[in-house]
């Protein structure tokens, strides 16, 4: 595997960007208690990040993204351009790829 425990969730998980990526799911990953375990701590280390790391719009216009949503739908609904919205979108990835 190689690498830092705490760089897992952002070396194993299918990137934003990616069209008809399984949601939450590590590439090439078999479950079981151990795994599954593990994933909840990176998660959870995930979560707080989010939480910590990002601003206020950011959180709000990634999880729009994250339910769905066009980048003009998120721009309606959080009253910011489409331009602003894509590039909060663009530091939560680079923020992500980062180390917590």
């Amino acid at each position: 595997m190689g690498g830092r425990p705490e760089n897992f969730p952002l070396n194993n998980f299918v990137p934003l960007s990616e069209e008809g990526a399984s949601c939450g799911v590590f590439a090439g990953e078999e479950a079981n208690p151990e795994k599954m375990l593990v994933e909840e701590e990176d998660l959870l280390l995930l979560k707080r990040f989010i939480s910590r790391g990002l601003s206020k719009m950011e959180r709000q216009v990634l999880m729009l993204y994250l339910g769905g949503y066009s980048y003009k739908e998120i721009a309606d609904s959080l009253c910011i351009t489409s331009k602003a919205a894509d590039n909060a979108l663009q530091r939560v990835r680079r923020k992500l790829k980062e180390p917590f």
